[in-house]
Order: C-alpha cells, then structure tokens, then sequence
C-alpha cells in the first residue's frame, strides 16, 4: 500500500518551455504565463526593455540552490539571465522584469537605492501588493538618508519603493519617471518633492499613510526645536495655535538656506485655523543641525517707509495691525516704548547697513518684523583724474538706493577740497555734481562719501615737456595724459599755464624765469700765467629745454643748447678780473681774483734705523702746475722719485728742521719722531734648586709723530718694528731669555740704542704638603705611597721631583718606612707621614654542639692601608690580605663536644684583640599541625622542643607547597597559617643537627550532584524524575559532612536545586539546573525518532523538546505508542496522516488517528464479509 502512494507522488518530467519573449528552463507553465504578463503590463506603460545579452529572448531559470529568491543578471546594457526559485509568487515575477525594463534607462554607474526601489515599485503597483512601501512607513524611513545606504543596507533599497510607486501611481507614461529615477540628481529632486507632498498624506493601492508627527504647541511668543536631520531626510510638525494670528517660522544655523518647506520659511503666515501641518525637508547631502523657532503673534506688522541718515541714525515708519484692527497706543518696539496712531508708529536708533530684526510687543503679543539694510552702491565718473596743483572742476556721483529707506547724507570727500552736497535720495538713484579743487599738491587717490558710503577716484599726475628760445623768449608747453597729448603755448617767463582737459582744469603749471650760472674752476699754472675753466649752465625746470646764443665780454663764443658749456680764460698770478656771460637775453658777471703761488713739502712717511731718519715727502702747489719747478734743499740729503715725490735723510733726532728753496722763496718743514718709551715685564720664570731661567718681554711705544713712522729698534739679539700713524700711539714687544744661579733676589738687566734697561726679581722657596695614599704592611716590613703637594709662588715654575710646578702640583712617591714613620725629601725641604691605625673586631660565637662553625673577624682599615700578612685566632691562623674599608674574614673553629663558654684571641700582624664562643644542645624538637582542612580554615602550628644550657634559641621553619617562606621561630612558640586554594603545606623545623617535619592539606569543599543524565538540551542536562542527591567532598574525597537538598522532586521540565554542604564549620553550597523526564517517555520517544522518515524528524525533535522543557509529555507519548504497536493497515495511514503533518511543520492531529485504528476491526470485518460474499457469488 505504501509503495504504490510513493510511486503515484514521484512522477514528474522535465523540459523547457519557450514564449514570445521568454525561455523558462525548466518547464514552469505559470512562471511563462507571470512572465508575459509583467511584460505586456510594462509595455502598455510606454517602457521600452533592455535587450538579452544573447539570442533574441530571455533567458529564464529555476535552480532551488541559487542564494536569492528571484535575481537578475545585467550585463553590459543587456539581460544575461533571470533566475528564481520554485517558491517565487507573481510580485516577484514582476519585480525581476522591472529590472530588465529599468535598465533601458538607467544612466548611473554606481550603486544606489534605486536600482531596487524602481523594480519594486513596478511590482507593487503592477500586481497591487504594495508589500515593501508600507514598511517605508512603518519604519519612518523618510528619517533616513537613502542615498547613504550601501550594499550592505540592500534589503532597505526595497522599502524604497513607496516613492517611486508613489510617482508611478500618478503617471500615464512610466517612461518619464524611470528617466528621472535614472539620474542621481533627478533622483533626489524627486524625493524631496515627495517627503514634501508626504506632508498632507499619501495613498498607495488605496491605503493613505502619513508621517509620524510632533506636536507643537505655540502661544504668543516663540517656540524651538532641535531637529537632526541627516541628507534628504524630513521632520513633520502638527503646530496649534490658540486663535487666529501670524505665524513665523524662522530656521537658525549652519546651512539653512538648502532646508525646503511646505511653509514659507522666515515668513509671515497668517494663521486662520487651529491647526498647521508643517515639513521641513534637508534638500541636500549634508547632515544639518539647525534651530527652528516658531513665532506666533495676534500682533502683525510691516515696515512701511523711513529715512537712513548718513551718520547711522535710523527712522523707521511701522504700520501694525493687533486682531486685525488698527493699534492706537504704546508699543514696545526692542524694548523702546513707540506711539502707534491709527497703526502707525516711528521707530528711531542707530546702525549701519545689515539685517534688522524689529521686535513688537503688545497687547501680550509679539510680532517681529525683519528689516533688510543693504549698502547702497556708489559710482563716480571719471573713475581717474589727471591732476596737479590748482586743478579745479566736478565729479558725477550716483547713488544707488535699493533699500525700502531714504537715503539722507552730505556728498563731500578727502584728499581734494570738495564743496559738500545734501543727498535725499528715495529708494532708487540719482546723480549729483560735487565739485573738487587741488589747493596743494594732490594725492595718488581721493576719496568720495556720502555718510557710510564711499568710493575712491584715482588721482594720476600728467608729465610735462618745455621746448623754449631764450634768443626770442617763446616756446611751447606739451603735457601728456596717459596717451593723451595736448600742447599749450608759452610767450614770456615766468609763466602761470592752466590746463583744460576732459570738462576740467587738470592743473595749473608755473614756469620759473630760467636763471643762469656761471662756475669759475681752480686755476691751472701754465708758464707765467694761470688759467680758469668758466662753466656756464641754464637752470629751468627739468622737464624744459632751453636753447640761446653764448658771448663772453660781448664775444660770441657758441650755442647754448643745454648741460654745461665750457670757456677758458687767463690771468697773471695775483691779477683780478670781471667778466660778463650772457645766454640769449640772460646776463651775468662773475669777478676772478688770481692767487700769488706757493710750494709746500708735505712729510707722508719715515723710517727711523741705525740712528738714521728716511723721510718720504710730496712736493705740493697751491695752483695745479704743468711742467717742473725747480727746487733746492740744505742740510740734508735728497733723492727724488718723481717729480712731485722725494725722500729726505738726516741722523735721528727727535725733533728736526728742513729748509728748502722753491720758486725764488725760502721755506723750513719741522718733524718731530719722539723717542720710544721702553718697559720689561717677565714671561716666565723656571726655578730649580741649583738654576733660575727668566723669558722676559720688552715693549716700546711710541706717542705723537708729526708723520706716519715706522721704528727699528734693536733689543739684545732681535729687533723689534713700531708702526706709528701721525698724531697717534703704536707699541710692539720682543722676548729675552736669562739664566743665573739660583737666588731669592736677582737683577735682570739688557741694552738698547735708547739706554739700558734693569728689573729686580724676588724668588721664594715653594711650600710642600704630604698626604698618605697608601700604606702597606708585608709580613715585617712596611712602605708607604704618599702624595705631595707643592704650593709654589706666583709667576714662577718650580722643578720638583724632575717636574715642573706652576701654582700647585701633586707627586705620587713611594719611600720606606721605619718605626711607623716615612720620610720624603722634595729637594727644598722634607716632610714626614705616620702609620694609619686599624680596627680588629670578632662577635662572640653562638654554636651548636658537634656541629663545626667559624669566627667572623671584622676588620676596618682606614683609606690607603693595606696590610698582607697573618690572622691568627687561639691556635688558629691564616694568611689573609686587607684592602681599605670594611672586611670580614671567617676563621674556621673546632667541634665543641660539650656545651660551655671559651675565650678566644685575635692576632693581625700588630694589632691584636679578644673574643668569646657559647656552645649549647637542642633536645625534642617536634611540629604540631592538623592534616587536612577546608580552603580557608587558619591553622596553627605549634614548634616545641628544649635548650642546654639554657638560652633564648630558636629554630628554622622551612614552608614549601602553599607558601614557599623560610621563618626563624623561637621554641615553644607557634605560627598561624592559612590558604585560599587547595594545597598541601609541607613544614620542615630544623637546627644543624635535629629537625622536625609535618604536613597541612587545605582541600577544597564542595557539594557533589548525583544524578543520571539522559541528554542534553540547551546545555542543561536531562535526568529521571526524583534522580538528583548529593554528598560532601573535601579535595574530591568524600568526609563525614551534612547534606541538605533544596527543590521541588515532582516538578516535570525545567527545575532548579540547590544543595547545601558543611564540614568543620565551613559551608558550601552549588546549585543544579536541569530538565526532570519521566525516563520511560523518553526512551520511547528516541525510539520514535529513529522510525520516522527523515523528513518528519525535524518537527518531531522539536515537540520532543518542548515536552522536556515544559513537562507536557501527553502528544508526544501518544506519537511515540503508534509507532509502538503492531502496523496494522490503519496503523500505517495513521502514521501516515502523522508524519505528513510533521513534514509540514504542524501538529498532527493524533485524536484522529487514532480514531481511525480504534474502527480498524470495523472496517476490516465489513471488508472480510463483502470478500466472502464475492467468493460465494463466485463459486
């Protein structure tokens, strides 16, 4: 019976079917039938498909393994593929198509929500299941930004689809909206459009939605909200007001200006109702934070007209309305009291062009008005000037006023002297002429304002050029303006020229009266008579150029065309002259007075050697000479190295006189060289015991020459040069060397050409000191290492030891000593160093008896002793070596058999001193300690045992294992110790000859759970009913201990325990999880499991484990009897009916069944008769 319904259920065949536009593998007759429909749908839309990547129709698939439920391969602009899974439903169908009809359009390479909010969008409209856009809703995703989602937020792309379906909805030809969906920027266009239209409610297949809202309560005054809105995201607001008034609603901070509304921001509304449904949408990628106040009013104002004064004084006209009527009173405008008549009020303050916010407050309420000042522009023509002194004419000034304010100011400027206007200019502009004078020299740049208004006018100067004949005295003027040249004439100087250019005076030039002059040269002496160079020059502006005819007495002597022009005249020497110069109708004289001439020789340098003075002199005119002039010298001698150059030689004196003959006049030149002035200082000196050598320095200087000099002065073997400049001081030194015997008083004396020179010389002994470095003593014999320090006196170096000393100096000497005492003799005396003490010390001894120990023997040896030779204590000794500072040598001792006291002695070398021994016995030495005990329990161990002679000994503790410590522990004492964790302490109390051991275990205690686990569900175990106990374990061993169980036996499913423990007063506790079963149930039902086919299992397995969880074992024992029992035929449709209900997740419904087997034996007879009455009518 049961292979003929598993043959008739596994008959199926499979092949391919094609359509007009489809190849659905394998045959699928509703997935062709889904497909064509979508197709057709989107074609009577107006779209047009992506083509297939291959072959002239798509190709479809149906793989129950592939990861999506529906999945469109796109291709480069085509269709590879479409592959679903057999579970797909017909919105699926036609959102898979929607992708290929969307790709005709879509023009974005990227990723983005839309590739999947459009296909979906399509789907829900096409086939009315709007499944993902109402979750847009229910998720408020118009909070969240959709062109931020990634690929990783793919399932929310789907949600998007609400405004698509939205657009899609509304439209006749769908191609239009796909086209605007395929472009990121018509994109987000559209999408705010729609978070704004979503404002009054949408409806989606006949389902309106509307956004979540907060409510806003206003009142008169102001109301803020915070609002966080991330790109392309909206806030929705429910405003109520408490009566019919003016709303404002104003956005405050950082990129406000991209925020969209449904209202018109920093507007006034007027409100008509009570309530106002506000959106406000981030029109842009960026997140925003801003402030929005919400401003109602029963009081509603404006700005009708007013005056802004140039200097910032403002007067506002207001008009105000209060309930729609006209105010008539007092109205708080910024907090200044303003009288309104008939609604009008005039509001005065001060300020400068910006943004105004004018606050009213009346009757309770406030309205707030926003005046925008911007600056009025200005503009001046000529934008340049050309100017220069005495310029004179007018400026057009405009000014452009867009302000709902007049405009009041005084037009006047800087930089010029301008005559100033009254400006009254209503919102709009006007010209107004200012005139300008350049009084002085002008500035680069002048400035025109208008109260807070200004503008600045380039000045620029004009360049000029003169040509005029000083023969017929006229000429003309040219001046340039940037490229511009005009020319103006010039009949006389000096003259005043003004210049007319562009409507203006540019200027007004003066020209000076050129005036001439004449420059007289120094004379030249040529033969008998002296000859001047006259230099004759026209001076006029720089930018003139004169011309005329040149005459000297009346002579004509050329053409004056500009620079300098030159003439030569003579005279005899001592002659006078006037001499008169014109240049066209200029005239001058200038008076020439002829000097008598004179010759001087002028020393310039000498060289003083050997007693002998060279002179180096030049021979000067007081008029340049051309030629020789013959000259002659008396005692002197004379060398002549150019004509005006000569040198003069004479023996040395300090001060000497020169005559000469030059020019039939006679002539004397004094020159002073003063002697040097000579000094000795020493250098160095080095003293020995037998010899002083001296370096000694010797300076001249030389004050005053009456010429530059240059000295040679021998000192002893060398020679010494002074380079001296006139009128000054120069000095220069040498250095001597001397030798004699040594002697506290010495004489140095050295000759020079300028006399001899002495210099006495005290030499004192230097002083010396001894300091003991190192003192040795070696067996018998001793040797000291000193160091000496000598102290010599100042300006000298002193040999000691073979070294030389210059101040201080220190000697390491080694000398032997005799009697403790050492000598050291340094050559200029002796010192003597002493024997250093030392310190000999020993503690007494403390041993055991038969125990062999050793004397420790202290010894202290001050710095720098050092002594190699033999400790001896009693009969002992040793050869030992002591450095400075602190030692301790051990000296071994013999056994001592009994106890007692003995005296020792110590020997070093000369040092000696004593000491004493105390030998004792240590009789029953024992460790008392419990064995084992719970983790932290204090046990104390108790350390007893006996000392002879009698003495306050004690006895080492060794811990290892818990606590690794070594204590020292007097006898009869006791120690406490203890342990947080199971261990084992292990005690060891030991002197050198007896010892004690014992052992301390502290054991963990816990409560063992004694239970039979049957399986596991959700990591607890499973255990028979009643099948839980428990027992005491210290270390895991079992102790006599109480056991106490807490929990409630006869509970099926899920029960908890705790059980109780104590032992040696410490208490423990642990608690038992698990699910109690009754064991039979169980065991059947694994049995079941086993029997069922693989499919029903699953849900089996899970009503298996909802009876252990829950205890209700009733359908799972009545399951687990039909699979029991006989299979009888029933039986076998029972199980039948059973496992096709677990296959599908369900509950079967086992009363059935088994009132399907309880009519079994009915159903069965009835069939045996109807056989047996076959069989009769048969036979």
């Amino acid at each position: 019976m049961r292979w003929v319904l598993v043959l008739v259920l596994l008959a199926v065949a499979v092949y391919a079917l094609e359509t007009e536009h489809f190849v659905v593998t394998p045959d699928d007759q509703n997935l062709a039938k889904y497909l064509e429909e979508a197709y057709s749908f989107y074609v009577g839309k107006g779209l047009k498909p992506a083509p297939p990547c291959q072959g002239a129709k798509y190709q479809v698939l149906i793989d129950s393994s592939n990861a999506y439920a529906g999945d469109t391969e796109i291709g480069d602009r085509c269709i590879v593929r479409i592959v679903f899974k057999p579970q797909y439903t017909p919105r699926l169908v036609y959102h898979e198509v929607g992708h290929v009809f969307f790709e005709y359009y879509r023009h974005y390479l990227q990723d983005l929500w839309v590739d999947e909010a459009v296909p979906e969008a399509m789907a829900s409209v096409a086939t009315g299941v709007y499944y993902f856009p109402q979750m847009y809703f229910q998720e408020r995703l118009y909070r969240v930004n959709p062109f931020a989602l990634g690929a990783d937020r793919l399932y929310d792309w789907y949600k998007y689809s609400a405004p698509v379906a939205w657009y899609l909805e509304r439209a006749g030809n769908w191609a239009d909206v796909l086209t605007a969906f395929s472009t990121q920027q018509t994109a987000a266009s559209l999408y705010v459009r729609f978070l704004l239209e979503l404002n009054r409610g949408v409806t989606l297949g006949q389902t309106r939605y509307e956004p979540e809202r907060e409510a806003v309560e206003v009142a008169p005054g102001a109301v803020r909200k915070y609002p966080d809105l991330p790109g392309y995201t909206a806030v929705y607001y429910n405003v109520s007001v408490p009566q019919v008034g003016v709303l404002r609603i104003s956005a405050e901070g950082a990129g406000t200006w991209r925020l969209a509304s449904n209202i018109a921001l920093d507007r006034d509304v007027v409100v008509t109702n009570s309530t106002l449904l506000v959106a406000v949408v981030n029109n842009s990628s960026q997140t925003l934070q801003p402030t929005l106040v919400f401003y109602f009013s029963s009081l509603q104002a404006r700005v009708v007209d007013g005056v802004f004064e140039g200097g910032g004084k403002i007067s506002v006209r207001l008009y105000a309305e209060y309930n729609f009527a006209w105010v008539n009173g007092v109205v708080k405008v910024n907090g200044t009291s303003v009288q309104f008549v008939d609604g009008y009020g005039v509001y005065n303050f001060t300020g400068t062009f910006k943004r105004y916010v004018l606050a009213l407050e009346y009757g309770g309420s406030w309205a707030y008005v926003y005046l925008n000042l911007s600056r009025p522009a200005m503009a001046v023509a000529p934008p340049a000037l050309y100017l220069d002194r005495g310029g004179r004419g007018a400026l057009n000034v405009t000014i452009y006023n867009q302000n709902p304010l007049a405009l009041r100011c005084v037009l006047n400027g800087s930089g010029l002297r301008f005559r100033p206007v009254d400006v009254f200019l209503p919102r709009g502009n006007a010209t107004f002429r200012l005139e300008f004078q350049a009084d002085g020299q002008p500035p680069e740049g002048a400035r025109v304002f208008c109260g807070l208004l200004s503008a600045d006018v380039d000045i620029r100067k004009p360049s000029y050029s003169l040509y005029f004949d000083l023969d017929s005295w006229s000429g003309a003027l040219t001046a340039r303006f940037g490229q511009d040249i005009r020319n103006y004439t010039v009949k006389d100087l000096p003259a005043n020229v003004s210049l007319y250019y562009n409507g203006y005076v540019a200027g007004v030039v003066s020209i000076p009266r050129p005036t001439l002059n004449v420059t007289v040269s120094n004379p030249r002496l040529e033969g008998a008579a002296l000859v001047y160079t006259l230099s004759i020059s026209v001076v006029g502006p720089t930018w003139a150029r004169l011309r005329g005819t040149v005459r000297v007495d009346g002579d004509r002597v050329g053409e004056y065309g500009g620079g300098v022009f030159n003439k030569t005249v003579a005279l005899r020497p001592g002659e006078s002259r006037r001499v008169e110069v014109s240049v066209g109708r200029l005239l001058t004289a200038v008076v020439i007075n002829a000097p008598s001439v004179r010759t001087d020789v002028m020393p310039v340098s000498a060289v003083v050697k050997d007693g002998v003075v060279s002179l180096l002199a030049e021979i000067r005119h007081n008029v340049e000479v051309a030629g020789n002039v013959e000259m002659r010298f008396e005692n002197i001698n004379v060398a002549l190295l150019q004509p005006n150059l000569v040198v003069l030689s004479y023996r040395y004196n300090d001060t000497y006189t020169i005559r000469y003959v030059s020019l039939g006049e006679r002539y004397t030149l004094t020159v002073s060289l003063p002697r040097p002035e000579i000094s000795v200082t020493l250098i160095k000196g080095v003293v020995s015991p037998s010899e002083f050598y001296g370096l000694f320095n010797v300076t001249l200087k030389v004050c005053g020459p009456s010429t530059d000099a240059r000295y040679v002065v021998d000192v002893g073997p060398r020679a010494v040069t002074l380079n001296v400049k006139r009128g000054r001081c120069a000095s220069n030194s040498t250095s001597v060397e001397w030798r004699s015997p040594f002697s506290p008083t010495l004489n140095f004396a050295v000759d020079t050409l300028f006399g001899r020179l002495t210099l006495p010389l005290s030499v004192p002994p230097p002083r010396a000191e001894a300091r003991l470095k190192r003192w040795l003593v070696h067996g018998g014999r001793e040797a000291a290492e000193v160091t000496l320090t000598v102290t010599a006196p100042p300006n000298y170096t002193y040999v000691v030891l073979g070294r030389g000393v210059v101040g201080e100096a220190s000697f390491d000497v080694a000398v032997e000593a005799r009697g403790g005492v050492a000598v050291v003799d340094y050559g200029f005396g002796y010192v003597k160093v002493e024997r250093p003490k030392l310190i000999l010390w020993a503690k007494p001894a403390v041993v055991e008896v038969g125990v062999p120990t050793s004397l420790e023997v202290e010894i202290a040896a001050p710095p720098g002793l050092y002594v190699n030779s033999t400790l001896q204590v009693g009969p002992f000794s040793r050869s030992v070596y002591v450095e400075p500072g602190g030692a301790r040598i051990r000296m071994d001792l013999p056994r001592f058999a009994e106890p007692g006291i003995y005296n020792l002695s110590i020997v070093l070398g000369p040092y000696v001193n004593y000491t004493w021994a105390v030998a004792y016995r240590v009789v029953n030495l024992t460790i008392r300690a419990p064995p084992k005990v719970p983790v932290g329990l204090p046990v104390v161990v108790g350390v007893e045992g006996r000392v002879e002679p009698p003495l306050g000994i004690g006895v080492v503790v060794d811990a290892a294992g818990c606590a690794a410590n070594k204590t020292f522990v007097r006898l009869n004492s006791s120690l406490v110790f203890t342990s947080e964790r199971p261990c084992v302490l292990k005690l060891r109390a030991h002197t050198n000859v007896t010892e004690a051991v014992a052992e301390v275990a502290w054991a963990s205690l816990t409560a063992e759970v004694r239970y039979v686990e049957l399986g596991r569900l959700r990591g607890l175990p499973i255990f028979p009913l009643r099948g839980v106990s428990g027992r005491v374990l210290l270390g895991g061993s079992p102790v006599d201990g109480r056991v106490r169980v807490v929990g409630d036996f006869d509970r099926l499913g899920l029960v908890n325990f705790t059980i109780y423990v104590e032992y040696m007063g410490v208490v423990n506790k642990t608690s038992f999880v698990g699910f109690a079963v009754p064991p039979e149930s169980y065991a059947a039902a694994n049995k079941t499991v086993d029997v069922l086919p693989a499919d029903a299992r699953p849900y089996f397995r899970y009503l298996v484990e909802r009876a252990v969880a829950t205890g209700d074992w009733a359908l799972v024992d009545k399951i687990s009897r039909l699979y029991s029992e006989f299979p009888t035929p029933f039986t076998l449709a029972a199980r039948f009916l059973v496992e096709r209900a677990l296959a599908t997740g369900k509950e079967p419904n086992v009363d059935a069944a088994e009132a399907l087997r309880r009519v079994e034996p009915v159903v069965l007879g009835a069939l045996g008769g109807l056989f047996l009455a076959v069989l009769r009518r048969g036979i």
